[in-house]
Order: structure tokens, then sequence, then C-alpha cells
């Protein structure tokens, strides 16, 4: 494959999993299921929980982008924000469409495999915000699911 459209489709796909895309992506997608509002506001909670933790680890690590970026990045490698939004949101999209999260799991691996190829982070900074994000998003589903779902 050509290295030029492979960074192009590795931009394209870093674009969507950005903190300001996400919330909107998975927005939409939810509004077509019948609980609609009822998950999309604990699933924003989440996610602005899940940002607000990404930018404080960020800040207390301090680590460093790899050198030598594809595309400029600015502020800290640790944890990947891109990766932690996408893994927030599975919880979610797991519940409302099981027949088809496995093309959300798909979209969030390549969005984190999409910010190492593009060499703003390590493979570390991606497990790790894969890893805060998924866990930050199924706690707040699981306590939804058990306080609000249950009651109506």
């Amino acid at each position: 494959m050509d290295q030029s459209l492979l960074f192009s489709f590795f931009l394209f796909i870093t674009f969507f999993g950005n903190f300001a895309v996400i919330p909107i992506i998975a927005t939409l997608l939810l509004f077509f299921h019948k609980l609609r509002f009822r998950i999309i506001i604990p699933l924003w909670i989440a996610l602005l929980s899940s940002g607000l933790f990404v930018l404080i680890v960020k800040y207390l690590v301090a680590r460093q982008r790899p050198p030598f970026p594809l595309i400029t990045e600015t502020g800290y490698s640790f944890p990947s924000g891109h990766a932690a939004a996408v893994f927030t949101v599975y919880p979610f999209i797991h519940y409302a469409y099981p027949k088809y999260h496995y093309l959300w799991l798909t979209f969030a691996i390549l969005v984190a495999f999409s910010r190492v190829y593009l060499q703003v982070h390590y493979i570390s900074d991606i497990l790790a915000g894969a890893f805060f994000g998924y866990t930050i998003g199924a706690l707040f589903f699981y306590y939804w699911k058990k306080n609000y779902l249950k009651r109506n």
C-alpha cells in the first residue's frame, strides 16, 4: 500500500478519535436506541470524567511525545486521550448494539493504532488510555445500569 495513502487513512481515523468528535459520533449512534437520552446523558458524564482524568494524569506524569512525529500535536503524551475517548464509549455501544459492538471495537483499535502510526504516542500511552477509558466507561455504565435502568 502506498505510504501516503496509509498516512491519509490514519490521519482520517485519528480525527474521528478526538475527544471533541467522539461524543458527537456516539450521541448520533445512541440517539437511535430506544433509551436515547437516558443512555446519552450517562455517556457524556463518563466522557467528561474520562477526559478530566486523562488531563490530570497527563500533567502529573508529564511524559514528552515521541521525537519526529508525522503530525503536530501539543501537550503531553501519557495517556492517550484519543484511546481513552473511544474506549470510554465502548460499554455503552456494547449494551445498545450487542450484535455490532465489534465494529466499534475495531474502530477503537484503529484509532489507538493511528496514534502510534502517526508517531504522536508510544504504545504504552495508548494501552494506558484504552485501559483508563474503558474502566471509567464501564464504571459509569454499570452504575447507571444498576441504579437507573433497573428502577425504570
